[in-house]
């Protein structure tokens, strides 16, 4: 009777010896049931973290407003290193509201007004047509935007103003992203290296014109008229009363 006893007591506590091991082993028996099915949940989910999502139109918009800026300081750098004379992002008085220029510069006997865009994909556009458009992600977003020699044309006026008339104001846009154009580029349209050569081949022999310089003071005065924080909310308010109808923004 005492050996049974004996043999009781060892076998149960054999038996609470094994049993941590015992629930270890079931255990890890369940978690390698459940390991195929979470290893393709997990596989699932790093393959849709790497699918890109198409980009919104608001994102698109940004971006482009954050080119816009790149582009302008590429071109006001260009202008700055070859002419003494130059204006960049000022704002004047237009038609009852305020106009914004991105660069105006003074070549010889005339005044030059550049209009900037920093482009990618493809631009489809001409001369007379009120918008362009602007192709991305393989022709899958179309973006259109202002006539930038019209919109430009607008700026010419307000300088035209501003200065009385008194020498020739020219119209030019320069694009210097990758943009392609569909077709040939418009007359008044060009990329930055030939940018900086038809301002070159209008620098003149004689240095400027004492009457284009007597313009130019007049513009200078005209862009200082106002604080600038004052022009560019008079600009905002401008484009805000305008935005309806002159859909899309540039």
């Amino acid at each position: 009777m005492q050996l049974d006893q004996l043999v009781g007591d060892a076998f149960g506590k054999l038996l609470w010896q094994l049993l941590p091991l015992l629930a270890c082993a079931l255990a890890i028996a369940f978690f390698k049931a459940l390991a195929p099915g979470r290893r393709r949940r997990k596989l699932a989910s790093k393959g849709e973290a790497k699918t890109p999502l198409a980009p919104t139109l608001a994102e698109l918009e940004y971006k482009r407003k954050l080119e816009g800026v790149a582009g302008e300081l590429k071109v006001r750098r260009l202008i700055e290193h070859r002419y003494a004379h130059s204006l960049h992002d000022i704002y004047l008085p237009y038609r009852n509201g305020t106009t914004q220029i991105d660069h105006v510069v003074l070549i010889g006997d005339r005044i030059v007004v550049v209009e900037t865009k920093n482009y990618s994909g493809m631009v489809f556009g001409d001369l007379q047509g009120r918008n362009w458009t602007q192709i991305l992600a393989g022709g899958n977003v179309r973006m259109p935007f202002l006539n930038p020699i019209r919109q430009n044309a607008l700026h010419v006026d307000a300088v035209k103003l501003a200065v009385g008339g008194s020498v020739e104001v020219v119209n030019l846009v320069a694009f210097v992203g990758t943009a392609t154009f569909a077709r040939d580029m418009p007359g008044g349209v060009m990329e930055l290296t030939d940018l900086a050569a038809f301002l070159d081949s209008h620098r003149g022999d004689v240095g400027v014109d004492p009457r284009a310089m007597e313009a130019w003071a007049r513009l200078c005065r005209a862009a200082m008229a106002r604080p600038r924080q004052e022009a560019v909310e008079n600009h905002r308010n401008t484009l805000a009363r305008r935005m309806p109808k002159d859909r899309p923004a540039a």
